[in-house]
């Protein structure tokens, strides 16, 4: 259990969920949001089912609203990506038996929400165990927009087109994303592994001193 599971910070994000809905989603309803990309991390497009997320996607991958599991062994995906609960609900399934499917050839693509948790190394490590390849953290805004992907070096998410820059909304998006009691938010622009030169947003523990290229984002 993650410490966002305690009554204290399910109490902290959810008041920044609600702050969120009035800056952030005010306008909008599901009837006019827009659809989204999947935008997949590698140079290809491989064949993805998606389990169906919480926003409209605009892509040809297979999306699958239950177990749909005579529709995912005849599409044979090459990779898999869904909001990160459902894939941890999927991974148990798999490793139980109840849902065998033919082995991932790219990846796992999870989906994190504002005002939820990033993955933890548990979660990582249940994805990993599941499916035997990498996995790419996305977070996505309330109508599924892409605020930062999780680049093939793993060392956090990049800001996406810097949409989150400017305005607040980068502050915004980090202390909601972080937002319980033993973690901090913080915006790493130091260089990346992968060439990437957009910043990129990492959880940190709160105790853990910040070197140089950190800046911390607090509520």
């Amino acid at each position: 259990m993650t410490p966002a599971s305690s009554g204290v910070g399910k109490r902290m994000y959810s008041n920044i969920v609600l702050s969120l809905a009035s800056r952030l989603g005010a306008g909008h309803s599901a009837s006019d949001a827009e659809l989204q990309e999947l935008c997949c991390p590698w140079g290809t497009r491989p064949r993805v089912a998606v389990l169906r997320p919480w926003f409209g996607l605009k892509t040809k991958a297979l999306i699958l609203d239950g177990s749909s599991l005579k529709a995912l062994r005849r599409y044979r995906a090459e990779a898999l990506a869904g909001p990160a609960e459902r894939l941890q609900e999927f991974a148990l399934a798999r490793l139980e038996g109840r849902m065998p499917m033919p082995p991932l050839r790219y990846g796992v693509i999870a989906f994190t929400r504002l005002g939820c948790s990033p993955l933890s190394e548990q979660d990582r490590e249940l994805l990993w165990h599941a499916f035997q390849v990498p996995l790419f953290e996305q977070l996505r805004g309330p109508d599924g927009e892409l605020l930062a992907a999780e680049c093939e070096a793993h060392q956090g998410l990049h800001l996406h087109n810097g949409r989150l820059a400017g305005n607040g909304h980068r502050r915004i998006a980090s202390t909601s994303w972080c937002a319980w009691s033993a973690w901090q938010a913080a915006v790493d622009e130091t260089p990346c592994a992968c060439g990437a030169t957009a910043p990129r947003l990492v959880p940190v523990p709160s105790q853990r001193a910040l070197g140089a290229g950190f800046t911390l984002l607090s509520a």
